[in-house]
C-alpha cells in the first residue's frame, strides 16, 4: 500500500472516531425538550386524580423524566414505555412539570402526571 492511500485511511479513521464520539456525547448529554403549560387549565385532572406520591425535589427535567417514568409505570405498568418518548412542560408560575406519554398502539391514549418542583405528585391519569 503506497503512503497516500495510508494517509487517506487514517484520516478517515480518524473522522468517523471523531464523529462517533461527538454523537455519543450527545446522546449521553440530551436534554428534554421543555414547553410550557398553564396549571389552571388541569384543576379538573388535578381534583379527579389525585396522587399521594412524592418523588422528592426536581432538578431539571431529565430528573423529573426519570422519577415520572417510575410512578406511571407504577400506577400503569410498563405498558406506559410504549408512549415514549414522553413530552415536559413546565409551569414557571406555578412550579410545576407536566408529563405527557404519546398516544399508545392500539387503542391508544397518554398518561399524564403533575408533579410539583418540591416532588408532589398533584395527579397521575391516563386519556383514552
Amino acid at each position: 500500500m503506497d503512503k497516500k492511500k495510508l494517509i487517506v485511511i487514517l484520516i478517515a479513521v480518524i473522522l468517523v472516531a471523531a464523529a462517533a464520539a461527538v454523537v455519543i456525547a450527545l446522546l449521553l448529554n440530551s436534554k428534554p425538550q421543555v414547553g410550557q403549560f398553564d396549571l389552571a387549565e388541569y384543576r379538573t385532572e388535578i381534583e379527579a386524580f389525585p396522587s399521594d406520591e412524592d418523588i422528592g425535589p426536581v432538578k431539571d427535567a431529565k430528573d423529573l423524566l426519570e422519577k415520572a417514568e417510575k410512578v406511571l409505570k407504577k400506577v400503569f405498568g410498563d405498558t406506559v414505555d410504549d408512549e415514549k418518548p414522553y413530552s415536559v412542560s413546565y409551569d414557571e408560575k406555578n412550579g410545576a412539570w407536566l408529563v405527557s406519554g404519546k398516544p399508545g398502539p392500539g387503542e391508544g391514549g397518554e398518561a399524564h402526571i403533575i408533579v410539583e418542583n418540591s416532588g408532589k405528585v398533584l395527579a397521575v391519569w391516563h386519556e383514552k
